[in-house]
């Protein structure tokens, strides 16, 4: 999700800085996180 937000590191510490308010912010993550617990392993 952090690459995807424009940062990276690794599993453990991982993140990233963005302009988006609160609510494009939430709708990103939910979006993100859909597609990593969709993804297969």
């Amino acid at each position: 999700m952090a690459r995807a937000g424009g940062g990276g590191g690794h599993r453990q510490a991982a993140g990233f800085t963005t302009g988006m308010t609160g609510d494009e912010l939430v709708a990103f993550l939910r979006e993100a996180l859909a597609e990593q617990l969709a993804a297969p392993r």
